[in-house]
């Protein structure tokens, strides 16, 4: 059986082919973790910082009264043989307006933070008339929280308190135009707050019938949780 000799030569190439095959393996596999930790470090940044403003607007001492409404038709011309009556007269265009006020803030809203001369309330144009006026939910019975008619064509929410959420659902009938719109502006002040008024166009949020999940998921970004 033979035996090879190396020749110092042949081992020298030998020790350079292991030393570079080996070298860049070695180099490379240590190159290949700083972006993944850059990576990661980005990420954690990301989610630090978005925790962190989370907390500071949790903190935060806010007062938003909200208003959402949603409008209606309940009997217009186009239905010639269906007729309504209000204290025996015949209601040609009968509108309906669920709307929901509640404090989207984070410390409570006290009737004392209402101007005198700015109570929340719906000035109808001129034309509409409040028919009724009726409270369907209120979150909080212990706000004292209602809805009221102060002539033909307003309407007054009142409360002793509003804490974070809640809130009141108050429903309108009145007789006016053939519109989608609400003929009504909202007018209200909060010191040291904010008033935010809004248009909901889908189901009612009375609380009454059984909604659909993706009504149920619409409902969570507009509306407060006593109304989901």
């Amino acid at each position: 059986m033979g035996v090879a000799i190396l020749s110092d030569t042949m081992l020298n190439r030998l020790a350079l082919a292991i030393a570079t095959a080996g070298g860049p393996l070695v180099e490379r596999r240590q190159i290949d973790w700083i972006p993944i930790i850059g990576v990661a470090g980005s990420v954690a940044t990301v989610f630090f910082g978005l925790l962190s403003l989370y907390w500071y607007a949790k903190s935060r001492r806010t007062k938003h009264l909200i208003f959402v409404f949603h409008n209606s038709p309940v009997q217009t011309r186009d239905h010639p043989e269906v007729t309504i009556h209000f204290r025996g007269e015949v209601i040609e265009n009968l509108h309906r307006s669920q709307i929901v006020c509640w404090n989207g803030g984070t410390t409570e809203i006290r009737w004392t933070d209402i101007p005198e001369a700015f109570p929340p309330s719906l000035q109808f144009e001129e034309g509409v008339r409040v028919l009724s006026v009726a409270m369907l939910c209120t979150s909080s019975p212990e706000s004292s929280a209602n809805v009221e008619r102060t002539g033909k064509g307003s309407v007054v929410f009142t409360f002793d308190f509003l804490n974070p959420g809640d809130g009141v659902v108050g429903e309108i009938l009145y007789e006016g135009r053939d519109t989608n719109r609400l003929p009504a502006e909202m007018k209200a002040s909060v010191k040291g707050g904010s008033v935010v008024v809004r248009s909901y166009h889908h189901a009612s949020f009375s609380g009454r019938k059984r909604i659909s999940n993706l009504e149920r998921v619409i409902r969570r970004f507009w509306l407060p949780s006593f109304c989901v």
